[in-house]
C-alpha cells in the first residue's frame, strides 16, 4: 500500500467527486474488506458495490489484497491502494463537497423536522444571528448556527485555529463502531 498517491486521470479524479465511490475508497483505506462486507458498511446493494468496485480496482484506486480459496469462486478481500489520495484541482470535476452538503441538509432538516420549534432571527446590538429553537428542552443529534461576526485578521486566525483543535480533538476520539456523524465547520470571509 503507497503512501499517496497522485491521480493523474480524470477518470479516477471523477471517483473522488462522486460520494457513493469516495466512500468505498475510503472504507477501504487501512482494512480489507470483502464485497459483502463493504456493500454493507457503505449501505449499498451488493451488485451496485460489485460494479463500483470492478472500475475502482480498473483505475488502481483499490487492489486485491489476498483471496481465500473456498468451494465455488475464491472470496476476495479488497484495499485501498493508498493511505491517502492526491487529486489536481485542474482534474477535480467539481468539488467533493456538493454531495457533503446534500448529505448533511438532508440530516439537518430530517432531525429538525423533529425538535424544532421555530428560528430566533436577532441582532445583539453589535453582529446579526440565527438560531433554531427546539420544543422543550430537546439537544436532538444536530445543531446548526450561523454568524456574521466583525473579526480582526488575528481574531480570525485565531478562531480558526480553535476550531481546527476542536474537530481534530474529537476526529482521534472517534470510532467505526459507534454511531456516525458528519461534522462540518465553515468560516469565510465576506
Amino acid at each position: 500500500m503507497q503512501d499517496e498517491m497522485c491521480i493523474t486521470s480524470a477518470a479516477a479524479a471523477a471517483v473522488f467527486a462522486i460520494d457513493r465511490q469516495r466512500r468505498l475508497v475510503e472504507s477501504l483505506i487501512g482494512s480489507a474488506m470483502t464485497l459483502s462486507a463493504l456493500a454493507r458498511a457503505v449501505e449499498m446493494p451488493l451488485s451496485l458495490a460489485h460494479y463500483h468496485v470492478a472500475r475502482l480496482l480498473a483505475l488502481g484506486l483499490i487492489e486485491i489484497e489476498r483471496e481465500e480459496r473456498r468451494a465455488g469462486r475464491a472470496v476476495k478481500h479488497y484495499r485501498a491502494a493508498a493511505w491517502r489520495f492526491f487529486v489536481p484541482a485542474e482534474l477535480l470535476p467539481g468539488l467533493p463537497s456538493a454531495g457533503l452538503n446534500q448529505r448533511m441538509r438532508a440530516a439537518l432538516d430530517e432531525h429538525l423536522v423533529r425538535s424544532l420549534e421555530g428560528m430566533i432571527f436577532g441582532h445583539d446590538g453589535k453582529f446579526v444571528s440565527m438560531q433554531l429553537r427546539r420544543r422543550g428542552n430537546q439537544n436532538g443529534n444536530s445543531m446548526e448556527l450561523w454568524l456574521d461576526i466583525g473579526l480582526s485578521r488575528a481574531d480570525s486566525a485565531q478562531l480558526m485555529a480553535e476550531l481546527r483543535g476542536v474537530v481534530d480533538r474529537y476526529r482521534t476520539r472517534g470510532s467505526p463502531t459507534e454511531p456516525q456523524h458528519l461534522v462540518h465547520v465553515a468560516m469565510a470571509r465576506l
